[in-house]
């Protein structure tokens, strides 16, 4: 989407603001309900729970450039960046052994930790151009489904229900190279729909109760 230079133009808000793709910074307000104008940066997810209508400002002297989304869920995609560790811990004593199963997850360079947990890896598919496939069935013991988009090139996939299609749904893209991670937390069946002209292909785990 183009926000000429010094425009503003309203969006409908929903849960979330995904912003895939930004040229530069811009600004985002609802001068109604009281969100104040905030800098926004692309690959970041802002909580727009609270608000209604929200305005996107281009204060620039050039053209804006953008990619977003209105969602209710909240996508998280990879990222380049890595985890380093500055200060090495020291272990003094161990009392007792401890046997845990647990998830591990990334987020923002973030490591997080669900204790409980157990993982559950599908083997890879592959989605044809232009065509929709049913990823995972419903599953009521599922807490969250993580799916990344590991394609030979760039493809962009839709992710939903039954219904998904071009143009519905959390959209995604990525590649083996610089794979885009999709999470659902719900036991209902995942569907995923090929928007690109070239075979698309995912990986996907289960993190179950």
């Amino acid at each position: 989407m183009i926000i000429s230079a010094g425009s503003s133009q309203d969006f409908g808000a929903s849960k979330y603001l995904n912003v895939f793709s930004a040229n530069r910074a811009f600004t985002i307000s609802s001068k109604d309900e009281g969100l104040n104008e905030t800098t926004v940066k692309a690959g970041f997810t802002y909580d727009l729970e609270h608000y209604n209508v929200i305005t996107v400002h281009n204060r620039g002297a050039d053209d804006l450039d953008i990619d977003f989304e209105m969602s209710d869920l909240r996508m998280i995609t990879g990222s380049n960046a890595g985890v380093e560790i500055l200060n090495a811990p020291t272990i003094e004593k161990i009392n007792q052994p401890i046997s845990v199963t647990a998830e591990a997850t990334v987020e923002n360079g973030t490591m997080h930790m669900i204790l409980g947990a157990s993982i559950a890896e599908q083997a890879d598919k592959t989605i044809d151009a232009t065509s929709s496939k049913e990823l995972l069935g419903a599953n009521p013991n599922r807490k969250k489904a993580i799916i990344q988009i590991i394609s030979d090139t760039r493809t962009g996939l839709r992710f939903g229900g039954a219904t998904i299609a071009a143009g519905r749904g959390v959209y995604a893209a990525g590649s083996k190279a610089n794979p885009a991670m999709y999470i659902e937390e719900s036991t209902g069946a995942i569907h995923a729909y090929n928007e690109d002209d070239a075979q698309a292909k995912v990986t996907i785990t289960e993190v179950l109760t």
